[in-house]
C-alpha cells in the first residue's frame, strides 16, 4: 500500500543538439552511423516464429537493418544509439531523429515521473472525525496492448513506459503489464528503448516486447474468448488526425505558404501532426497565395516518392476535402467555413489558424474548440515537438 508520495524536481524540456559540423556530437553521430552500417544486420530475440528482414528506407540496395525472431524472450545486450537506429530504420535526418528519439523521448520519461508523483498526491482533502481516508492507485485488471506507429521512436517508448502531452495513460510506470507491439520498420529502435527500460530497473515481464504481424498479434490479444474468460473490459484508443490550416485573408502570405508546404511534406508527411486540410481565403488565393504556393511546391525534389499534387476544390464537403486536400472558402463565409472545418472530419490531432486581424483569432478559437487536440494560432506544425507560443 502506498501511503506517501515522493517529490521530484520539475522536469525541463530537452532542447536537443544541433549537430553542427565540427562539434563532438556530430563526430559521435557519424561514428555511430558508420559502426552500425558495418555491423548490419543485427539479430535480437522477440516472441513468435520466423525472421523477416527489415530494410533501410534510404538504402535501395535492399540491405537489411536487422532481423528479428518472433519467438521467446532473451537477455538484453546492446549499446547502439537509439537516435542512430531511428535515422537508419525509419529514414530520418539528424534533426528529425534528434527531436524524436532524443529530446521528445527524454521529455516523455521525465514528465511521466512528474505526472505520477502528482497523481499520488491526489488524496481526500477532508476526513470524518476519528477516520482517515486514503486513495490507493492500482494497476488495471489484466494487461495493456500498446501498438505504436513506425514514425516516432518516442511514441514507441512512451506507450509502454510513460505519459506525455498526448495524454496517453501511464502504463508500466504504475504497475500495468504491457504487451508491446512495435511497428515492423521501427522494431530495432524500439527494441533499444526496451533495453534501456530494462537496464534502469523495469522488472522482467512487465513489458513484453512482441514484434510480429499486426493482425495476428492484435487478434490474439483482443480475442473475445480471452476477455470472456478473464472478465476483462476492452479499452480502445486511437491516435491520428485530419489536421487543418485555416488561412485568413489577413495572414502573412509567404510565411503561411512555407509553413503549409513544410507541414504537409516534411518527413514526407509521415507524422500525426502533418497538414491534411488547407482552407484558404478565396481572395487571398487569387491575389497571391496561389502564385507563391505552386512554384514552391514545384521545387520539391522527389526520389522514390510521388510528386506532390494539389487538387483545388470549392466544394468543402467533397470526399477529397474529407481526406487530404487544399480548398478555398469565400471571404464572407468565414464563420460558416469554421463550422465546416469542425464538422467535416471526425477527428484531428492538430489545428492551426493563420491570421493578422485580431477578430478572426478569437472567433476561430471559439468555433474550433473541439476540432483538434492541439490548437495553435500563427504557429506551424512542422515539428514533432510543439512549442505554441500563440496558443489560446
Amino acid at each position: 500500500m502506498c501511503t506517501g508520495a515522493a517529490k521530484y524536481l520539475n522536469p525541463i524540456r530537452c532542447c536537443g543538439d544541433n549537430y553542427a559540423v565540427g562539434l563532438a556530437e556530430r563526430k559521435g553521430l557519424e561514428a555511430a552511423l558508420a559502426q552500425i552500417q558495418q555491423e548490419l544486420p543485427f539479430d535480437f530475440p522477440c516472441i513468435v516464429n520466423g525472421s523477416p528482414r527489415l530494410p533501410i528506407p534510404s538504402d535501395h540496395t535492399h540491405q537489411s537493418l536487422c532481423t528479428y525472431h518472433e519467438a521467446d524472450q532473451s537477455t538484453v545486450a546492446s549499446a547502439i544509439d537509439v537516435m542512430t537506429a531511428t535515422m537508419l530504420g525509419q529514414g530520418k535526418i539528424t534533426w528529425q531523429a534528434e527531436i524524436d528519439a532524443a529530446s521528445e523521448l527524454l521529455d516523455f520519461f521525465r514528465f511521466a515521473v512528474k505526472h505520477v508523483a502528482e497523481l499520488y498526491t491526489q488524496q481526500p482533502p477532508k476526513n470524518s472525525a476519528g477516520a482517515y481516508n486514503h486513495v490507493e492507485y492500482r494497476a488495471l485488471e489484466g494487461f495493456v496492448l500498446a501498438v505504436s506507429p513506425f514514425n516516432f521512436t518516442a511514441i514507441g517508448g512512451n506507450l509502454p513506459g510513460g505519459t506525455s502531452d498526448y495524454s496517453i495513460p501511464i502504463l508500466a510506470i504504475v504497475g500495468n503489464t504491457v504487451i508491446r507491439k512495435p511497428s515492423l520498420v521501427a522494431t530495432y529502435s524500439n527494441y533499444l528503448v526496451y533495453q534501456i527500460l530494462v537496464e534502469v530497473g523495469v522488472p522482467a515481464g512487465v513489458i513484453q516486447f512482441v514484434p510480429g504481424p499486426l493482425p495476428q498479434v492484435v487478434a490474439q490479444a483482443i480475442s473475445p474468448q480471452l476477455y470472456i474468460a478473464a472478465n476483462l473490459d476492452k479499452i480502445v484508443g486511437e491516435t491520428g488526425g485530419k489536421n487543418f490550416y485555416n488561412v485568413r485573408k489577413s495572414a502573412d502570405v509567404r510565411n503561411t505558404v512555407l509553413q503549409s508546404i513544410q507541414g504537409d511534406s516534411e518527413y514526407q508527411g509521415q507524422k500525426c501532426s502533418a497538414l491534411s486540410r488547407l482552407y484558404v481565403s478565396s481572395s487571398l488565393w487569387s491575389s497571391s497565395f496561389k502564385d507563391l504556393l505552386l512554384p514552391e511546391v514545384a521545387k520539391i525534389t522527389v526520389g522514390y516518392c510521388i510528386q506532390p499534387t494539389i487538387i483545388l476544390t470549392k466544394d468543402l464537403q467533397s470526399i477529397t476535402m474529407k481526406e487530404d486536400i487544399f480548398g478555398l472558402y469565400n471571404d464572407t463565409n468565414y464563420e460558416k467555413t469554421l463550422e465546416l472545418v469542425n464538422n467535416t472530419s471526425p477527428y484531428a490531432l492538430t489545428g492551426f489558424i493563420f491570421a493578422a486581424d485580431r477578430d478572426a483569432l478569437p472567433t476561430a478559437t471559439n468555433k474550433l474548440r473541439d476540432a483538434a487536440y492541439i490548437y495553435c494560432t500563427n504557429s506551424p506544425c512542422s515539428n514533432g515537438v510543439f512549442i505554441c507560443l500563440a496558443c489560446p
